[in-house]
């Protein structure tokens, strides 16, 4: 398995399950299952960028971040042969060459905003769906019909320019302003 697979799969799945729970009304407890869920998802961006990063040390602190809440972990199908490989640390990752540097370094900012703007007392809704919704296709450069992961998503993928520019349609004016540098060195 490449790394920049499987952890472009879990990020994508992440993304997308939180685009659609925090788009709507916050039930009880989901400020701390989303500041959660996405900590464990900056480590993962962060593991992508850092060649010398453990991946089986990565997976399985997600994995039990994940498992240990259930509002997380009903996103992810990751099959149990998977899961015991992990486990037994029977699974050969690949090295992959990161040509997506742009893509994971948006992503990375674009965490850091959202984690900042939820660890606010008064936290902006919007704000973070706004970020959430602008982040959700940046992942999808990793995917691709095919592709060994550990949820096996076969998921048809996009190029870093389409990645981005569906980022930057997303973004609302203030994110647009911020990160217009990284986009437009891209398109």
């Amino acid at each position: 398995m490449y790394k920049q697979d499987v952890i472009g799969e879990l990020l994508y799945i992440g993304f997308v399950a939180e685009k659609g729970r925090c788009g709507g009304r916050w039930k009880i407890g989901y400020k701390k299952t989303l500041k959660n869920h996405l900590f464990v998802l900056l480590k993962l961006v962060e593991t992508m960028a850092d060649k010398k990063a453990n991946m089986n040390s990565a997976i399985k602190d997600f994995l039990e971040i994940s498992i240990d809440d259930s509002q997380i972990r009903k996103f992810y199908f990751i099959s149990k042969d998977v899961l015991s490989q992990i486990e037994n640390e029977n699974i050969t990752w690949e090295e992959d060459i990161n040509e997506f540097n742009e893509v994971n370094y948006l992503m990375k900012l674009l965490l850091n905003d959202a984690i900042n703007e939820i660890s606010n007392t008064f936290t902006n809704r919007r704000k973070i769906y706004n970020i959430i919704r602008a982040l959700h296709n940046l992942p999808r450069v990793y995917l691709g019909k095919g592709k060994k992961t550990l949820c096996e998503l076969n998921q048809i993928e996009i190029t870093q320019e389409e990645a981005l520019q569906y980022a930057f349609q997303n973004m609302n004016e203030i994110h647009k302003r911020k990160y217009e540098k990284i986009i437009n060195q891209n398109m």
